[in-house]
């Protein structure tokens, strides 16, 4: 027999689609690093990569046709 996922077991595989309210992270901007426009650029690349592959909400956006011209 599977076993069945119980609602203490790892929480991080079932957040999506969950009715918990989203972690909000403190943005650091009084850090050096968060000015720092090469590492601008370098998280750009990495979230757009990640939409990019993703795009599961393209037909949503009417930006996204054009976000990676």
């Amino acid at each position: 027999m599977s076993k069945q996922p119980t609602a203490t077991s790892n929480r991080s595989e079932n957040r999506e689609g969950s009715l918990e309210a989203p972690t909000r992270h403190p943005v650091p901007w009084r850090e050096a690093d968060f000015w720092n426009e090469e590492s601008l650029f370098k998280e750009m690349e990495r979230v757009f990569d990640i939409c990019h592959g993703c795009r599961r909400c393209f037909n949503l956006c009417n930006a996204f046709p054009t976000l990676f011209d």
